[in-house]
């Protein structure tokens, strides 16, 4: 591995010669095994579930830098929709399908027609292909199982982020000049708050202030935001060795201080994940050109190790991770 002491982001971020699928991949199978234990029937510890946690984190950080270069880039505003588009819905409409026509109509303890036009699977169907509700439907008639696909429920605010930068970022494009820098005050006034609020949230404790499950919002527009934010100043963003490690040396030594690790590892995650994506080079550049097929881990995972565990309940949570990754990679790459 080739290891550049340091690079400016600007110079940088246009490359396709990047380690982001490699990245992504890291971040889906981190979401995948923090699944295991509780599918497997063991108590959840706090690493696994911090994995899951770290994993989302990272998709949305990542997602905003990537997102924002795909709009500022091409100032094509039916480009970047249609990309959107494009990059959500014919995989979760597969995902869906499988979900309900094949794990789904496998195991219920209905009747075929029965399980097919119950009211609760087409309420699954309509809302979890279309992803703009929350929350969506979580399992389907006959199951018996608290989830059917339990990652799916992030992507409605994958989707509202992706929204909300689009009216900004529309907004920002078509007024121009002062105005467009008001517009984008707006926007990053708005993320800054949602940080500090889903900082002190986690941090402390403070139960949402009331909030209840929206505040996600404050989770996912904070991540996100930050990455748009790193793609906007790229000019000044430096991508460097010494940076990199002295974040990391603060995480370790924060990490028995709850509010302390809290804003020192996420307030930094996105440009961690920027410097693995642009710095470290050699061999790790080739996983690039695989393909990109975490989205496929995500969406496939979940379903696939609750019907592993279904057909073999006797096996172990390392030979659940083992079969039903090895077919959730295969419906991954398939999908990609």
């Amino acid at each position: 591995m080739k290891l550049t002491r340091k690079v400016r982001l600007t110079d940088v971020c246009d490359s396709r010669d990047n380690n982001f699928n490699l990245l992504r991949f890291g971040a889906a199978l981190a979401v995948f095994v923090s699944h295991c234990p509780p599918i497997a029937g063991l108590e959840v510890v706090s690493l696994t579930r911090l994995l899951g946690y770290v994993g989302v984190n990272a998709f949305f950080a990542m997602s905003g830098f990537l997102v924002a270069k795909s709009l500022f880039t091409r100032n094509n505003m039916r480009h970047f929709l249609g990309s959107r588009v494009l990059r959500i819905y014919p995989a979760l409409i597969v995902a869906v399908l499988y979900t309900v026509l094949g794990v789904g109509l496998i195991f219920t303890s209905l009747e075929s027609r029965e399980f097919l036009l119950h009211a609760q699977t087409l309420d699954y169907l309509f809302k979890n292909t279309l992803q703009l509700i929350w929350p969506i439907p979580v399992t389907l008639p006959g199951l018996g199982w608290e989830k059917v696909n339990s990652p799916l429920w992030t992507l409605p605010f994958e989707l509202h982020m992706y929204l909300l930068l689009a009216l900004f970022g529309g907004l920002a494009l078509y007024l121009g000049g002062g105005l467009a820098r008001i517009v984008w005050s707006v926007y990053f006034l708005a993320v800054a708050s949602a940080t500090l609020l889903y900082f002190a949230d986690y941090a402390w404790g403070l139960e949402g202030y009331g909030l209840g499950h929206d505040r996600y919002y404050l989770r996912f527009l904070s991540m996100f935001g930050i990455g748009v934010a790193l793609y906007l100043v790229r000019e000044r963003v430096v991508l460097d060795t010494r940076y990199f490690l002295a974040i990391l040396v603060l995480i370790a030594l924060s990490s028995p201080l709850r509010p302390l690790f809290v804003f020192a590892a996420y307030g930094s995650l996105a440009y961690v994940l920027l410097y693995l994506a642009y710095v470290p080079a050699g061999i790790l550049r080739g996983f690039n050109r695989l393909g990109d097929y975490s989205y496929g881990i995500y969406i496939f995972g979940y379903p696939t190790q609750k019907a592993v565990m279904q057909l073999l309940p006797q096996i172990n949570v390392f030979q659940l991770f083992a079969i039903s990754f090895l077919l959730t990679l295969t419906l991954a790459v398939a999908s990609w």
